[in-house]
């Protein structure tokens, strides 16, 4: 059956009426592509910052804004107290110690409180890069491989947790000979040695730890 020009006519204004349907839908998708694309990696940008920033103030042993609102230290007074006796423990006696005591629960933890409480934000947002390096992967894979970090920054996360426990250690260990001291425990005693022998354990490794983590940040463009 031959087609009348009509039908020849109205046949080629839906072809090229497709053909520019689909030619605006494939730019349509590319904008958007290149959209979402642009705006992942501003908010990658934003993030790496974001960790820098948390990285730095961790490193220090100090806190941002927010957990200086959440844990807090004790007085200046008790601080200063306690950091006096702390330098003489093996010379404190009777009222002394119980006044250690005392004040190593008031302001013993504070530092490795506070220090836990800023790996854990800095592990929040390390997964938060995380999520948006994979969604950039989706969009471009190459970009996401070769512009970003993400094996380093865990790493270096991973070794902020591990000094952070050490800390918590080294501060259990301090009331541990508090008290033994308290209760008249001989420092030239079985118990006493060991827990003095773990207690320079643990400086060592926090030390060891320290230096590993300066020469990883040091690797890390971003730092």
């Amino acid at each position: 059956m031959m087609l009348t020009t009509f039908q020849k006519k109205m046949t080629l204004s839906i072809l090229i009426f497709l053909c520019v349907a689909a030619a605006l839908t494939s730019w349509y998708i590319h904008a958007m592509h290149s959209d979402i694309q642009t705006l992942t990696k501003l908010k990658l940008n934003e993030q790496e910052m974001r960790l820098k920033k948390l990285a730095d103030v961790t490193s220090k042993d100090g806190a941002d804004v927010v957990v200086e609102k959440i844990v807090v230290d004790c007085s200046s007074e008790n601080r200063n107290r306690f950091d006096t006796q702390l330098s003489k423990l093996s010379q404190l006696r009777g009222a002394e110690l119980f006044e250690m005591e005392q004040l190593f629960n008031t302001c013993g933890n504070f530092f490795a409180e506070r220090k836990a409480v800023m790996v854990a934000r800095l592990q929040r947002e390390y997964e938060v890069y995380v999520d948006l390096i994979s969604m950039l992967s989706l969009i471009d894979p190459r970009s996401a491989s070769l512009s970003y970090h993400a094996e380093s920054w865990k790493e270096l996360v991973s070794l902020e947790a591990k000094r952070s426990e050490l800390s918590t250690k080294l501060v259990q260990i301090q009331g541990a000979i508090i008290h033994s001291l308290k209760e008249k425990t001989s420092l030239s005693s079985d118990s006493m040695q060991a827990t003095l022998v773990e207690g320079q354990k643990t400086k060592d490794a926090l030390v060891s730890l320290s230096t590993r983590i300066s020469a990883l940040r040091q690797k890390i463009p971003a730092l």
